[in-house]
């Protein structure tokens, strides 16, 4: 009877040792303590994945995919009546000649220079002769294509604009409204609106654009379903070595 009884106390002492290495074991994958009681971070190292299909498996993972990114519709510009095919992003840049006020050691200076944004002359120094225009007639904006997809993956318009590069796509006055293309003249693969493009004065436009192609890319975010988030946790930087 009491060997039975000391054969079950070590059986019983050998199943909580074994519970205990196990605990230990787990806490220590999770980065002690701290680590049992919070959840783990996002990890910064991504995985690759195949384009092709959704492995529910790396659900909440961070993935690396590759594949030809793709769209339904091409990408519009409802304003200018301008379409690009092959593209995921079309993005507008729209500059207006305007003065501007530099000011060192109290000393303020005003000259016309093209910018994107819209400058205020009222908190010029010296105001008198040295108004802009009170809004620009369109802005610059981004249009992104719609149903946009590399394989089997949504990926977030987020993610394609911080991690896949800009190409300019040049302009040409045909591609504009009658109306528009009348008061134009092409530069540089721009449009520019105004009298004379090589003399330019305050308040006139030019307009560029550039693309994110449709092509063959490479993208990393976390992967929620079929969707390509973007990471709370910066990714580490690229060797420029690698991107060769």
């Amino acid at each position: 009877m009491s060997r039975r009884v000391n054969t079950s106390r070590a059986i019983a002492l050998f199943c909580a040792g074994l519970v205990v290495l196990i605990a230990v074991c787990v806490i220590g994958a999770l980065g002690g303590w701290r680590g049992f009681m919070h959840a783990p971070a996002e990890p910064v190292t991504a995985i690759a994945v195949p384009s092709a299909s959704v492995d529910p498996l790396n659900e909440g993972r961070l993935v690396s995919v590759q594949g030809r990114l793709a769209y339904t519709r091409a990408p519009f510009d409802d304003e200018l009546a301008i379409q690009v095919d092959d593209a995921a992003v079309l993005m507008r840049k729209v500059e207006m000649f305007q003065w501007q006020e530099t000011c060192v050691a109290g000393v303020c200076t005003q000259a016309p220079a093209w910018s994107e944004a819209w400058i205020d002359t009222s908190t010029f120094q010296s105001r008198q002769g040295h108004s802009n225009p009170d809004d620009f007639p369109f802005a610059s904006r981004q249009f992104t294509a719609e149903g946009i997809h590399l394989g089997a993956f949504k990926p977030d318009p987020g993610l394609i604009l911080t991690q896949l590069e800009a190409q300019p796509r040049p302009l040409r006055l045909s591609e504009l409204p009658a109306n528009l293309a009348a008061s134009s003249s092409e530069l540089d693969g721009r449009i520019f609106l105004g009298n004379d493009p090589m003399h330019p004065v305050v308040g006139d436009l030019r307009i560029g654009y550039s693309v994110i192609p449709a092509a063959t890319a490479t993208l990393t975010g976390v992967q929620k379903e079929d969707r390509l988030l973007p990471p709370t946790t910066p990714l580490p930087a690229q060797d420029p070595a690698e991107s060769d």
